[in-house]
């Protein structure tokens, strides 16, 4: 079975000057974000009896078109940002706003013709977009009897209520994300622009080669996913009126998880993306949701 790929990007804030109204990247304040390229996952349909009974390995391929210097030909990037955020405009996706509870929000009117990812210059809160639904091609198959465009819906409401009720099948690990120096690998130019956009496996060895900085007292608690279920509803060949299949990402944990010490469930804010996105790296003592240990 081919390995799953994906890559990271560094996401900084866009903040609006109040004086010029023009918009500009604050590089001291980011996330970087692991995404899934492609992924190929073995579907199995089970019998009554509770028997896996037919497999299908089926291979999904993910369009970010995040790099805003190499957009990908024939995907609507009209939705872009700055960045090159949002820019696949097939996928319905939202706004989630990350916000240090030190410094609070400015919640004054931003100017007529600030970009959907800007903020104010005044607070440290970061505009993240993630996914509530996009379609994939589900080919024909022993599990699925035609070919299907199936609609993946994520529920990303989070844990706190604050957005509706959240998902109850989707079964994640809370980590805890401080700033990691990469041994010194460069994201992007020192003013946020041409961002490089690192496979995973680079990543990874930077990560784990760089150095967290021992003063910062202050870290970002996320969830990483490891299952989600989604719902089919029915092909030609059945009678059921849906079927529901989870998906395992046995490679967040294998992959992702190891590399982070647990995060506090119960921390002022807990950051839910999509299953498709992890948080690998924040901007350091800026976005702060959780004290370390010896602090608290």
């Amino acid at each position: 079975m081919a390995p799953r790929k994906g890559h990271v990007k560094r996401i900084y804030k866009i903040a609006v000057n109040p004086d010029t109204k023009e918009e500009g990247i604050v590089t001291d304040i980011f996330v970087d974000v692991r995404r899934i390229d492609r992924m190929t996952i073995v579907y199995q349909n089970v019998s009554v009896a509770g028997t896996d009974v037919e497999i299908q390995p089926v291979t999904h391929v993910f369009m970010w078109n995040d790099d805003p210097n190499n957009p990908i030909d024939g995907i609507d990037r009209s939705n872009a940002d700055s960045e090159g955020e949002n820019a696949n405009a097939h996928r319905k996706t939202t706004k989630r706003r990350i916000s240090d509870p030190d410094v609070p929000t400015d919640k004054s009117p931003l100017p007529d013709g600030a970009s959907d990812s800007a903020t104010s210059i005044n607070d440290n809160d970061i505009i993240l977009w993630i996914i509530n639904k996009l379609k994939l091609q589900i080919p024909r198959g022993a599990v699925f009897a035609v070919g299907q465009i199936a609609q993946f819906v994520f529920n990303n409401n989070l844990l706190d209520g604050s957005e509706d009720p959240p998902s109850q099948t989707r079964k994640t690990t809370f980590l805890k994300i401080v700033n990691n120096d990469l041994g010194g690998m460069k994201m992007s130019d020192p003013d946020g622009k041409n961002p490089r956009i690192v496979d995973w496996a680079v990543y990874r060895d930077a990560l784990q080669g760089g150095k967290t900085d021992p003063d910062d007292l202050l870290a970002l608690c996320i969830e990483a996913t490891d299952k989600f279920t989604i719902r089919f509803g029915t092909d030609a060949k059945s009678t059921i009126p849906y079927q529901n299949y989870t998906y395992v990402l046995t490679e967040n944990q294998d992959d992702i998880e190891k590399l982070f010490d647990p995060g506090d469930k119960n921390a002022k804010q807990i950051v839910r993306t999509d299953p498709l996105q992890v948080i690998v790296n924040v901007g350091s003592n800026i976005i702060a949701v959780e004290y370390a240990p010896e602090e608290q």
